[in-house]
């Protein structure tokens, strides 16, 4: 199987690039949509925007053509899968060529080639990169999720299955070459802009003043989604689209989009279930994101001094990929057998049990960054630092447990739930619920942003 997950790495790499190279080509593009300032980073919604619509697109039109042509059940097979979505991620480094020679072309007309300035091309163009990105991994992730489940022995799917996940570690490469490159100051730190499109002050916006915002805009859809949990209560209605009507006996042939089979139907009502389990993953999703976000900011205001190194912030995200090396032969070898004898299963934990650890795990992993930052911040008062986004005497090594509690949680939530999703969703349905678990990473995403 190793040369399969050799493959899946070109597309880990090109996925790294929504968080790091097309970022900075948008910070040198023009922003302004007439009067609307676009941060840069918010283009990834397009990415997640692809992935909802390629999804079904994929599942009811793409698939029945392959199936008449392929004559597999599924339509392609996961290699096929896969080799399309490296083909689409190979289009999506043209598309952000393309973008960039014209970027430059219009830098050298206007003198600015060596300046960090934007230049005056619409930072839209950058759309497509991002459709095509989100279109690489409908078919790459689940296509690869799909191969090292099906085709590993039955004793091994969970190893194969983190094994899989192990592509991802390249992120943490690009966060380290990344750092490097800030700390040698070529990139900026932080991209933020006020509603005036000024550099933001930490002390002078944002805070509670912004909060209260977003506060309301949660509120909002929490009593939209429990108007809908009192219809969604009555699951019956959806029978009724199984009902041959008087109307359809008289037709020769009936419209599949109005009239459904008793097997479609049970297979909504199983997907409609699986909702609740899907929202709970959210939450460590969320606090994955972090790796990227809070925890380095946290560590640039850190003694980053390790004796002759000065080690930056993002590079400590190695700490995850080791703990995620370490946990998996340990939950494989250790943890399996010895759950093995108290629960009677085979694998030890049941997929719901796996995906709670998972969770509480997640939750020390930010008491751990909390108490990191409590005493950053008792030392900060201590030297009179509270406002001032300089070093503190406390070592950076300190957050080292927090990311070592994030792999762990990663090993128990990531692959339980493809597990779960996968091995629970029912047979004609399992690349849309392998899709519908992956999608947690971007809701999870959007919501630690």
């Amino acid at each position: 199987m190793f040369p399969i997950w050799a493959t899946a790495i070109i597309f880990s790499a090109v996925c790294a690039q929504i968080s790091s190279m097309f970022i900075e080509q948008g910070m040198v593009l023009d922003k302004r949509i007439e009067s609307f300032n676009i941060h840069p980073a918010s283009l990834s919604s397009f990415a997640e925007i692809s992935v909802f619509i390629r999804v079904p697109l994929y599942d009811r039109i793409l698939v029945p053509i392959a199936r008449k042509l392929t004559r597999r059940e599924k339509g392609f097979s996961e290699l096929q899968r896969m080799g399309i979505g490296l083909v689409l991620s190979i289009l999506t480094m043209v598309s952000a060529a393309l973008v960039e020679l014209k970027r430059l072309e219009i830098a050298r007309s206007e003198g600015l080639v060596h300046e960090k300035v934007a230049v005056p091309m619409s930072i839209l163009w950058q759309v497509p990169q991002y459709f095509w990105i989100g279109a690489a991994e409908v078919f790459t992730c689940i296509g690869q999720v799909e191969f090292f489940y099906d085709q590993a022995p039955d004793a091994m799917r969970s190893l194969c299955s983190a094994f899989a996940l192990v592509t991802g570690s390249l992120e943490a490469i690009r966060s380290f070459a990344n750092a490097l490159r800030e700390d040698a100051g070529l990139i900026t730190g932080d991209g933020s802009v006020d509603i005036r499109g000024h550099p933001a002050p930490k002390h002078t916006t944002g805070n509670w003043r912004a909060c209260f915002s977003i506060l309301d805009f949660y509120f909002s859809l929490f009593l939209c989604d429990y108007n809908n949990i009192y219809y969604l209560s009555l699951y019956r209605f959806l029978d009724r689209a199984a009902i041959v009507s008087s109307a359809d006996v008289k037709c020769a042939s009936t419209d599949p989009w109005k009239l459904c089979t008793v097997t479609q139907v049970e297979e909504l009502k199983i997907l409609i279930r699986m909702f609740p389990i899907w929202a709970t993953t959210i939450i460590f999703f969320a606090v994955y994101a972090q790796n990227s976000s809070l925890f380095v900011e946290q560590g640039m205001v850190l003694d980053k001094r390790v004796g002759s190194f000065n080690i930056p912030p993002a590079s400590l995200s190695t700490f995850d990929v080791i703990s995620v090396i370490i946990w998996v032969p340990l939950y494989d070898r250790i943890l399996v057998p010895i759950a093995r004898k108290f629960t009677g299963r085979e694998k030890g934990f049941s997929e719901l049990q796996r995906m709670g650890i998972g969770l509480v795990l997640s939750i020390l992993a930010m008491v751990s960054a909390a108490l990191v930052e409590l005493k950053r911040l008792e030392i900060a008062k201590y030297e009179g630092l509270i406002h001032e986004k300089a070093d503190v005497s406390m070592s950076i090594l300190w957050q080292i447990p927090q990311y070592f509690l994030v792999g762990a949680a990663e090993v128990f939530t990531a692959i339980g739930q493809l597990e779960f999703f996968y091995g629970q969703g029912p047979d004609a349905m399992r690349s849309l619920c392998s899709a519908f678990a992956l999608v947690t990473v971007s809701v999870g995403d959007y919501v630690s942003s």
